[in-house]
């Protein structure tokens, strides 16, 4: 079996008009994603995600065996493996090469549920962490996305 190596994971980047998607990679294998939309000066960051786990084998054969059941699959966690700081660490440095002054988002209280440490570790990547500011009216993407518990922000060095 493989043995995960964060220095093995590649960022591929597709760069749109207005919408960034950064895909991590190992071995042929998606294992994560970042998501942005851009516009107004600002970047969101919609996303950041790794996968649970993966199932892999040492070789073909293993793999064949596996899928017909005649050996147990195997399988390697993925996740507080460093693919979201990968992730971040790419969204991160296209922000600070775009024409953008701004990059934000928001933490959802499902995803701090599942990682207490999320405020903690996007001051760890200099980002701001704000009050939510529940007045929004109208309907601008701007507008707080439902059951956040906190903005992040990062905000170009003028």
């Amino acid at each position: 079996m493989k043995r995960f190596d964060i220095d093995d994971v590649v960022i591929h980047t597709h760069m749109l008009e207005d919408i960034w998607i950064f895909k991590a990679e190992w071995h042929g294998n998606q294992v994560g994603e970042a998501k942005c939309a851009c516009g107004k000066g600002r970047i969101l960051l919609s996303d950041i995600e790794s996968k649970g786990s993966l199932e892999v084998y040492s070789n073909i054969i293993d793999n064949l065996l596996a899928k017909t059941g005649c050996i147990p699959k195997k399988y390697i966690k993925l996740q507080r493996r460093g693919i979201g700081t990968k992730l971040l660490a790419e969204v991160i440095k296209c922000f600070h090469k775009s024409d953008m002054d701004e990059l934000y988002g928001f933490i959802i209280e499902s995803d701090e549920q599942q990682i207490p440490e999320l405020r903690n570790w996007y001051r760890k990547n200099d980002f701001d962490i704000l009050p939510i500011e529940s007045d929004c009216t109208h309907s601008d993407s701007d507008c707080t996305p439902p059951n956040s518990v906190a903005r992040i922000v990062m905000r170009k060095l003028q």
